[in-house]
């Protein structure tokens, strides 16, 4: 499918906060804290339509000049979180640099930092999860009962993603109307499941959430959260998964940088070029 839907302006009013570009690695991110990114989210639910949270790190970085759909789904999202400490020091720095900047201060914002916080706002009344195995969804819906026994929950597990299952969860939450999705299917596919039901899936608020179902029911190993802190996270899940993760943390920042290195080159290039008639 093509990507027009994405093509209308993104929304410049509040909630929709503005957004700031980093000069190292070209991405842009929504400067908030952990507190401003919860208010912005549950604000979000006074505005009609569909509206998207990502989350921007190296990866979705890399990803980000390889895939024009990924870009326009990026570029339309109303809240783009620093969610690794590259892509938040990088936004920190442009702040700083640019003085005019209303914004001070940008946090790096795990998934697993403020889903349960999310949730227990109690502004959600129908919250569908999409994550991995079933018993990771059961153990997670669990977990958020805690903190908001009213709402009405919705499981759609992930397991052995296919284009049967993705049919039958894009009919589940037709029917489901919820107005908060968590989707923990994993980068890149968790997005594409966006890009390509775009125009099938109900208005609601729609959450990328990564890995944080499976960290949070307790089937993965959660990081300490100084690693987070200290930008180090990463390392801890190579240690884990080094096979799956090798080339996305080893390979990946070294191709990103060699390519934003070129693009920097060629603008300032071009500026240092004399004007022709």
């Amino acid at each position: 499918m093509t990507c027009n839907h994405f093509a209308q302006p993104r929304p410049t009013t509040e909630p929709f906060p503005g957004r700031v570009r980093g000069l190292l690695l070209g991405v842009d991110v929504t400067p908030l804290t952990r507190d401003q990114l919860l208010a912005a989210i549950v604000a979000l639910k006074n505005h009609s339509g569909q509206h998207f949270v990502l989350g921007q790190n190296l990866h979705s970085a890399y990803l980000y000049r390889k895939d024009q759909q990924l870009k326009a789904l990026y570029d339309r999202a109303a809240i783009v979180i620093a969610d690794g400490k590259p892509v938040q020091v990088d936004t920190a720095i442009t702040m700083r640099l640019r003085k005019g900047l209303a914004v001070t201060r940008v946090e790096r914002i795990g998934s697993t930092d403020w889903l349960e916080m999310l949730v227990r706002t109690g502004a959600f009344s129908r919250i569908a999860v999409i994550g991995a195995i079933e018993s990771a969804n059961v153990s997670f819906i669990t977990l958020l009962k805690q903190h908001c026994s009213s709402a009405t929950y919705l499981s759609l597990p992930g397991e052995l993603w296919n284009s049967k299952s993705e049919e039958n969860t894009v009919t589940a939450i037709q029917t489901f109307k919820p107005d908060l999705v968590l989707i923990g299917l994993g980068m890149p596919l968790q997005e594409s499941f966006l890009i390509r039901n775009v125009e099938r899936i109900p208005e609601a608020i729609y959450v990328v959430v990564g890995g944080a179902i499976d960290q949070l029911s307790g089937v993965q190993a959660l990081a300490p959260r100084w690693l987070g802190r200290i930008g180090l996270e990463w390392l801890w899940r190579l240690c884990a998964h080094p096979r799956r993760l090798a080339y996305r943390y080893s390979v990946e920042p070294a191709l990103l940088l060699v390519e934003r290195t070129r693009e920097v080159w060629r603008l300032l290039s071009d500026r240092s070029r004399p004007y022709e008639h």
